[in-house]
């Protein structure tokens, strides 16, 4: 595939090496309008039960890419019902491993605008219309303190706790998107791999791959590339290396996974000695202005058990805070000049830097953070 591919300036080293190794095969992106060139339901087959229509069902839209991530209309035909049905329960542990996510960068999905709400009740209400192009305007709040500020750096930290999700299913989920997008004629050779993928068992063997999980989160910033899927293949059939890396971005967040059990793999004896797993620094189809600061880390989503307890943040920097604070009380209608105390705040909103707000405007936020009905 003759696409070019770029990274910030400080990862053009990584990304020379990974494609040393690994090409690009395939890159899948939403579409902005319905899909055509569907197979008619009568003559498709599904991609992992192997179903036909004759002892199946195709009625329901299957996405490629999750629709909660933003995908509306990118849609595939050869998924049954059944297996949708399936991997919808994978897409909302997903979602829930996520956490707030979606809100903050204002992602439209089935239901609208991501509403969400924390187990410890930090809860983010996008405050946009759908149709606006202002997405990045979110109001956080809660009925108790939940910003830690660090007065030396000016750098403010909220936590909160995430919705319980069992961390193989959001792995299987993952999975399942990556098998979505390889080739038709790739998909025999995954046959090990999607009989793992919609098999229950709690001893299924893909737990082993699910520990290598390559995450890189980026400050929230503005790009126009929202989504994107990306799949590189092995140069070399004598590597001891995955054929396929499978690539997924949405918005700030990029996550890389192998995907295991290629029989190619399997019959060169690839998983009977050691593995060299190289995976791709962020990657945009146009080239960027300036480098942001990465964090990058492995996960591990092996677990088949839920996930009660995992805690979910959100960093940001405020200017220095000056001597002409104003504050205003949305319960009494009353502002005036202030101290700064963050363990007094109650909501945040989130707002692109360039956006100028009315005053009219934040004491209608204020009235909701609270809320208050305005006047």
């Amino acid at each position: 595939m003759n696409q070019q591919i770029h990274t910030f300036f400080s990862q053009e080293t990584a990304l020379n090496e990974f494609l040393k190794l690994y090409e690009i095969q395939n890159i899948v992106k939403p579409l902005n309008s319905t899909q055509r060139g569907m197979k008619p339901k009568k003559d498709r087959i599904c991609r992992f039960c192997a179903a036909s229509n004759e002892s199946s069902t195709f009625r329901n839209d299957a996405h490629l890419i999750p629709n909660f991530l933003g995908n509306k209309h990118l849609v595939s035909d050869f998924e049954c019902d059944k297996c949708n049905m399936l991997f919808s329960t994978f897409e909302n542990d997903f979602a829930n491993w996520l956490g707030i996510s979606r809100s903050i960068h204002g992602t439209i999905g089935k239901k609208g605008k991501s509403k969400y709400k924390s187990t410890d009740g930090v809860n983010a209400n996008p405050n946009f219309t759908e149709n606006s192009q202002d997405k990045y305007n979110v109001l956080l709040n809660s009925d108790k303190s939940f910003i830690e500020f660090d007065s030396e750096t000016s750098k403010n930290t909220i936590n909160y706790k995430k919705q319980p999700y069992i961390p193989i299913n959001v792995y299987k989920s993952l999975l399942k998107i990556a098998l979505s997008i390889i080739p038709e004629t790739e998909a025999p050779n995954y046959i090990y791999t999607i009989k793992n993928l919609i098999t229950s068992t709690k001893e299924n063997i893909l737990t082993q791959f699910a520990q290598f999980i390559h995450c890189t989160g980026l400050p929230i910033y503005q790009n126009e590339e929202k989504l994107a899927c990306y799949l590189f293949s092995r140069k070399d059939i004598t590597e001891k290396a995955p054929f396929h890396i499978f690539t997924i971005h949405y918005e700030n967040i990029f996550i890389s996974i192998p995907i295991p059990l290629h029989l190619g793999d399997c019959k060169n004896g690839l998983y009977n000695s050691g593995i060299n797993f190289m995976f791709p620094p962020p990657i945009y189809l146009s080239p960027l202005t300036q480098d942001q600061p990465l964090q990058t880390k492995m996960t591990n989503l092996s677990s088949t058990e839920k996930n009660t307890n995992d805690y979910g943040y959100i960093e940001f920097q405020t200017p220095t805070i000056n001597q002409d604070l104003m504050y205003y009380d949305p319960k009494t209608g009353k502002s005036g000049k202030a101290d700064f105390k963050p363990e007094e705040i109650r909501g945040v909103l989130i707002v692109d830097a360039n956006k100028k707000l009315t005053m009219e405007e934040l004491q209608q936020l204020a009235d909701k953070a609270v809320g208050k009905q305005s006047k």
